[in-house]
């Protein structure tokens, strides 16, 4: 193949999957999926992390004004960016309560797609300035850092 053909060809290529890959770097967009029966048997049950975890401060301003959009719950060693405000660390035993179960409308490249819980964290009162959001598969699944609870 002629190699200015071959370099347009990767431009093309490059600038397409670029364009599919930006939703996955921006705002998107949710639905609450509380009632749908794959979901619904998590909320209002109470989990306890049996695993090292993070909370998150997060700012979704565009320009990363220290505005806090929300927290965000990870595994350790946590996340890290200017769209980060804060982090603290817990070694286990943080204790939630999923209030609500929110699907991505328009992640289109996630496989599977992405699920999001909506947590009351209930082992502190440092995190009721915004509302406290984890992926499902922290309570599920093979990277599950969280145990069901009875209240």
């Amino acid at each position: 193949m002629n190699p200015s053909l071959r370099h347009l060809v990767f431009v093309t290529v490059t600038g397409i999957v670029g364009t599919l890959l930006l939703p996955g770097c921006g705002v998107v967009s949710f639905e609450d999926a509380s009632t749908d029966p794959r979901y619904s048997h998590f909320v209002g049950s109470h989990y306890r992390s049996e695993k090292p975890v993070a909370i998150h401060g997060i700012s979704m301003e565009r320009d990363y004004k220290p505005v806090l959009d929300h927290y965000t719950v990870t595994g350790i060693p946590g996340i890290r960016g200017p769209e980060v405000l804060s982090q603290k660390k817990f070694e286990s035993g943080v204790t939630v309560k999923v209030l609500r179960v929110m699907r991505c409308t328009d992640c289109f490249l996630d496989p599977g797609g992405r699920v999001e819980v909506v947590v009351e964290v209930t082992s502190s009162d440092d995190f009721t300035k915004a509302p406290v959001k984890m992926n499902i598969k922290y309570l599920e699944g093979p990277e599950r850092t969280f145990t069901k609870i009875e209240p």
